[in-house]
């Protein structure tokens, strides 16, 4: 079964999964392919496999009050995991920047206003170039 969702409607069908020292509290695995639409339904922007697993949105404990990893923009966190799990699986930094460049937008997709979107969006970004400064990233 494949589920076809456009980002403000975005309500995957999910498995919470155990929590791990390693890893963030809460992860979720998608139990089906979701393709992600653009709101207008007039371009598909990436279809999300079977078994991804997303962590939400990584944001430092300190700012979970106002921005929790799992809130309105869940479809936009998805995409831009599975632009950083392909940029860091052909180490290719373009996949990240990609990602990175368009998470503002996709989150507004998901009903963020402009004045949340645009911080969101520009922490990712420094994030992003943070990594590839790091040399973490290719």
């Amino acid at each position: 079964m494949k589920q076809i969702l456009t980002f403000d409607s975005f309500e995957p069908l999910c498995r919470v999964m155990t929590p791990t020292k390693a890893l963030r509290p809460l992860r979720l695995m998608l139990l089906h392919d979701v393709e992600v639409w653009n709101n207008d339904k007039t371009k598909k922007v990436v279809t999300l496999p079977e078994g991804f697993i997303s962590d939400g949105a990584s944001v430092p404990n300190v700012f979970h009050i106002a921005f929790p990893p799992f809130g309105m923009y869940l479809g936009a966190a998805f995409v831009h995991d599975y632009y950083c799990d392909k940029a860091n699986a052909e180490g290719n930094y373009l996949w990240r920047q990609y990602g990175d460049d368009r998470f503002k937008g996709w989150a507004k997709q998901c009903g963020v206003s402009t004045v949340r979107a645009t911080p969101m969006g520009q922490a990712v970004q420094s994030y992003g170039k943070y990594l590839k400064l790091m040399g973490k990233l290719k």
